[in-house]
């Protein structure tokens, strides 16, 4: 038994990533207007096209399910996860951040909580 965690992140433009053109960069240069620099029409000037998932899974184990059932606190049962190996959400979309998939920003902007 397990629970998952997903939430969807904006992914950058590949056409804007190319160009260097980071996504607040894109976002700026559409609010200035007419003096922004040429503008990506693949991504509407955002700087980002397409989704993609950034996950976390809490796998039950024997440790983890007597601790849920014997009510213990959430960060007694956050820390077992984490010592059996749990991949938190925040750490696979860093994952995704340094494969230039999407931007800290968008990660930050999904993750809060």
């Amino acid at each position: 038994l397990g629970v998952l965690a997903q939430r969807l992140v904006r992914k950058l433009c590949p056409t804007c990533r190319g160009s260097g053109l980071a996504p607040a960069r894109a976002r700026d240069a559409s609010a200035r207007g007419a003096d922004a620099p040429a503008a990506c029409p693949d991504c509407g000037q955002t700087g980002y096209q397409g989704r993609t998932g950034v996950f976390e899974l809490l796998l039950a184990d024997e440790k983890i399910r007597a601790q849920i059932h014997g009510r213990a606190a959430e960060a007694e049962i956050r820390a077992a996860a984490l010592a059996a190996g749990m991949t938190l959400m925040r750490d696979d979309g860093e994952r995704l951040v340094r494969a230039g998939i999407t931007s800290r920003e968008e990660l930050v902007r999904v993750t809060r909580d």
